[in-house]
């Protein structure tokens, strides 16, 4: 018989996965879906289907084989499996994608495993099966610095594209021929508006600065220099104070434009 699933965090990371496996999963029964805010888990369910929103994080573990939990910081993280772990939880399998620090994870799975339960702590595409969870932790935050590093360069290129005779558009196609992918992709959405125009961030302003404290406090604490990130990490700031709540991290395209003495948005 499959097993049930069940979904705790409902963020735009978490919306996303839970649509993959709703749509992808081949799932026997309804993928169980829990959010401190319930609104947000019933809409999600109503645009899905094949989903239930449980009305309580007991609840939504009670009868699934697999959770996964997306959760946004290392307090949110403890919060919710000290709730879980109350509970009966043997044989379970916990799926963790919130990125925490190390000793989180760590600490996380010698809970889970005294009570006869299992955690797999996602790094995102690289198998560390037999390694700590550490590692899988510090490769998505250290990863972070590659995301951020790789978003102002390319909003670097583009707005001095802009203010020289080359233009956006060559740039772009430029981009796109050489650094298809993730690249490619927030090229399109920065020369196209998308950074501020949507309604919802991809990747919220205040996420992406937190992931970006998370960066900072590792390398002051390894006694590593990334100038280069910190750099992307101020320009964050410069995203929040004109955007507020509603930048995205690729607004980092428009905190440069208003450096260089151009506008935030491009398509005023």
């Amino acid at each position: 018989m499959a097993p049930k699933l069940a979904y705790l965090g409902l963020g735009n990371m978490g919306q996303a996965m839970c649509k993959n496996l709703v749509q992808k999963g081949n799932l026997s029964s309804p993928l169980v879906l829990y959010n401190r805010t319930v609104k947000r888990a019933s809409e999600l369910s109503d645009r899905l289907g094949n989903c239930t929103v449980a009305s309580s994080i007991a609840d939504a573990v009670a009868d699934a084989d697999i959770i996964f939990s997306c959760l946004t910081d290392d307090n949110a993280v403890r919060e919710t499996f000290s709730k879980i772990l109350k509970h009966d939880v043997k044989g379970k399998l916990f799926v963790s994608c919130s990125t925490t620090q190390p000793s989180t994870s760590d600490k996380l799975a010698s809970l889970v495993e005294a009570q006869g339960a299992g955690l797999v702590t996602m790094p995102g595409v690289i198998d560390f099966s037999g390694q700590p969870h550490s590692k899988a932790s510090l490769l998505k935050v250290i990863g972070n610095v590659l995301v951020l590093n790789m978003i102002e360069t390319v909003a670097e290129g583009l707005v001095l594209a802009e203010k020289t005779e080359l233009g956006k558009e060559n740039l772009h196609k430029f981009i796109e021929a050489i650094f298809p992918g993730p690249h490619a992709l927030y090229s399109r959405r920065m020369i196209s508006g998308d950074y501020y125009a949507r309604d919802e961030p991809v990747v919220a302003i205040d996420m992406a600065r937190h992931l970006a404290d998370e960066v900072s406090g590792l390398a002051s604490a390894a006694g590593a220099k990334v100038p280069a990130y910190d750099a992307a990490r101020k320009n964050l700031d410069l995203v929040k104070d004109h955007a507020g709540e509603k930048g995205d991290i690729s607004g980092i395209y428009g905190a440069l434009r208003l450096l260089s003495g151009l506008t935030y948005e491009n398509q005023t």
